[in-house]
C-alpha cells in the first residue's frame, strides 16, 4: 500500500516539475521577445548553445543557475523577476 502511494506521489512530482518547467520556458520566452531578440541573438549574448535555450523555453530541459544568472543579466532584469507569476 505504501509503496502504491509512494508511486502515485512520484508522478503528481513529476507533473509540477514538468508544469513548473512549462511556464519558466514561457516566461523566459515572453521576456526575450519583449527584447526583440531572437534565440540566436540571445544565445551569442549569454554564450548558452541556441539549442539549450530553445529546450528551456519549450520546458523540456531544467535550467541550471548559472545559466539563469546569464539570463537575468543579458534581458536586464533580476532573477526574481524571472520566476515572477510562475508559482
Amino acid at each position: 500500500d505504501s509503496w502504491a502511494s509512494r508511486g502515485l506521489g512520484d508522478v503528481y512530482k513529476r507533473q509540477d516539475d514538468e508544469l513548473i518547467l512549462h511556464k519558466f520556458g514561457q516566461k523566459l520566452q515572453q521576456l526575450r521577445k519583449n527584447q526583440s531578440l531572437t534565440l540566436q541573438e540571445l544565445e551569442a549574448i549569454v554564450d548558452i548553445d541556441n539549442s539549450n535555450l530553445s529546450k528551456y523555453e519549450s520546458g523540456s530541459i531544467d535550467i541550471r543557475l548559472t545559466s539563469l544568472y546569464k539570463l537575468s543579466k543579458a534581458l536586464g532584469i533580476t532573477l526574481s523577476k524571472l520566476f515572477e507569476g510562475i508559482e
